[in-house]
């Protein structure tokens, strides 16, 4: 016996709130991009197995989000956003308005902002470091040369 699918045309659904759990899945996926398109970036350390998405955006005025599986966006504590008229920065999923609000208050990252919350932030420290090592290791090379030098000399 075949098994049923949605694809198949005799399919019936069995969940009375699909319609409801297919829209919530429809705005997350959109809160999801305008969200990344207004800097915030993915906080993957931070990830649970709950499923929730946890976002920072690389200007530490802005609160860190958590996106619920039904589209809510929550943070994680009182920030003090302006424009909000309580201190937390939660929106429903149906308060479409209002997330579009906050979308449009977000600043865009900067440059420096921008290579904070990457990887080449990381990259540029190790970098620099070991340029300093290297810088160190022959400046004492060249003083321990000079050193001796002198030394021969007297």
């Amino acid at each position: 016996m075949r098994a049923k699918s949605r694809i198949d045309p005799d399919w019936e659904e069995t969940d009375p709130d699909y319609r409801i759990k297919r829209e919530h899945g429809a705005i997350l996926i959109e809160r999801q991009a305008k969200l990344l398109g207004a800097g915030f970036r993915l906080d993957i350390p931070r990830m649970t197995e709950s499923g929730d998405i946890r976002l920072q955006h690389p200007n530490k005025k802005l609160p860190k989000l958590t996106i619920l599986d039904d589209g809510l966006v929550n943070d994680a504590y009182p920030s003090h956003f302006k424009g909000r008229d309580n201190e937390r920065t939660i929106f429903e999923p149906e308060d479409a308005e209002g997330f579009d609000r906050f979308i449009a208050q977000v600043p865009k990252p900067n440059l420096i902002e921008k290579i904070r919350i990457s990887t080449v932030e990381e990259a540029f420290y190790v970098l620099l470091a070991w340029t300093i090592v290297i810088a160190f290791g022959f400046a004492a090379s060249d003083i321990g040369e000079k050193v001796r030098d002198w030394f021969m000399q007297t």
